[in-house]
């Protein structure tokens, strides 16, 4: 604290030697930019979220490399649209209590729900726990609209020919249907999508 007012600091300006002395506080995920990424941030609008958030940090002063943004005011040598407030982040197990649970409403608003079950089962082996990454989302989502495209154009009509597959199409084709089948089975999606990308960029 400073003169009683709390005072947060970005966290790419603190020192490892100094970690210990700074407290860290849980921040709701969904004030937070390129969660997921090496740099995620809070920016000015993510700021007075977290203060209506927690009332008794209404008043507190944000320090960035920037500048410093209190009380809904910015001063500094950057522009004020491009203040930013680095993160600290670790892996855990999503919980309510920590305030990094995504919620999978807003997965599928943004991405469409098939998007999001694909990449529930890309993550990983289904026994074990995984990392959940938002990049991680839009490159699923990708996946599925080059493989619709194989099949219908901008305007959703059909573009599949006669032509005769060449033998090695056929042999990729053949053994990404063993596979997937066989993954299918093992209960191993991750593997089965991740075959099925392959094929596509084929």
């Amino acid at each position: 604290k400073e003169k009683g007012i709390n005072v947060f600091v970005s966290a790419t300006l603190v020192k490892d030697a100094e970690r210990e002395e700074f407290t860290r506080i849980p921040v709701y995920i969904a004030f937070v930019s390129d969660h997921g990424a090496q740099y995620p941030y809070i920016d000015r609008v993510g700021i007075d979220k977290f203060r209506e958030w927690i009332p008794e940090y209404s008043n507190a002063k944000f320090v960035t490399e920037n500048g410093v943004y209190q009380d809904g005011k910015f001063s500094g040598h950057a522009d004020y649209d491009e203040f930013r407030m680095f993160t600290a982040h670790e892996v855990g197990k999503m919980s309510k209590r920590y305030y990094n649970v995504v919620n999978p409403d807003d997965v599928v608003a943004e991405y469409g729900a098939d998007t999001f079950r694909m990449y529930e089962m890309f993550l990983g082996p289904i026994e074990q726990s995984k990392p959940w990454d938002t990049k991680g989302i839009d490159g699923v989502s990708k996946f599925i609209k080059r493989f619709w495209s194989l099949f219908l154009d901008r305007e959703d009509n059909w573009i599949l020919n006669d032509i005769i597959p060449s033998e090695e199409e056929l042999k990729i084709l053949h053994k990404t249907i063993k596979k997937v089948t066989e993954d299918i089975g093992n209960l191993s999606f991750n593997t089965a999508i991740s075959a099925m990308m392959i094929l596509s960029m084929k």
